[in-house]
This record gives structure tokens, sequence and C-alpha cells, in this order.
């Protein structure tokens, strides 16, 4: 479905719909300094990735919730981005369903994008 869409990359859920993480790493989002990322349920891998980035991110004094991902919770993100070990941090540009973009962000290159890019530096 994703290659049909032009997407780059699939967004997976529960059968509420609740957001676990992309077809290939984990997600994070964040608004007003405070990060977002998914809990970890029996239903996705834990990731080496964010395991390491969430720690280092806790170490700086950054707040991380770990609340279940819904449309509503991810319209409220300044930014959106997935990690794994292969490819570090994407930001995340559009969000759509079946061809049609519900959720832009303008700028995903924001100050909290670069305190997560910031940990590849600092640590790899």
């Amino acid at each position: 479905m994703a290659q049909e869409n032009n997407a780059q990359e699939a967004i997976l859920t529960d059968i509420n719909g609740h957001w676990l993480e992309t077809a290939t790493g984990n997600l994070w989002g964040w608004r007003d300094g405070e990060f977002f990322t998914p809990p970890l349920t029996e239903q996705q891998l834990p990731g080496i990735t964010l395991h390491h980035l969430r720690t280092w991110l806790e170490n700086q004094g950054v707040t991380i919730h770990g609340d279940r991902w819904s449309k509503d919770l991810v319209r409220t993100f300044q930014g959106l981005a997935y990690c794994n070990s292969g490819v570090e941090i994407v930001p995340i540009n559009q969000v759509g369903e079946k061809g049609q973009p519900w959720l832009n962000f303008a700028s995903a290159r924001s100050r909290e994008y670069y305190l997560l890019a910031r940990y590849w530096v600092t640590n790899c």
C-alpha cells in the first residue's frame, strides 16, 4: 500500500488504529521541547536505536512520553521522525492515507530534530 501511494515508509498500527512503528523503524514525535514515542508492546520490535536514543535523551533531562499514538495525538506534534540503526534519524514530512495527505510538517528539521540528530554525532 505504501508503494501504491508513492510513500517512502509505512506506518504500522494495532487493531484499534494506534500507531506502533514504521515498517523499518521506531517513531518519534515532538512538541514544545518534549518527545513522544509509542509504548512498546508485544506487537512491535523494541529497537536497539530506540533504547539508546531514549536513554541519551533522558540523560539530557528531556521529557519523553510513552502514550498510545492516535491520529489526534499525532496532529498535535510539531515534528515527526523515525529511527533505526541503518538510517539513523529520518524526518517525516507528510502523512497521508489512500493517496491523500492529512498532515504536513513544514519544518521537520526543527530544534528537536537536531537534538535527536546530535545523538549520532556524540555517540556513533
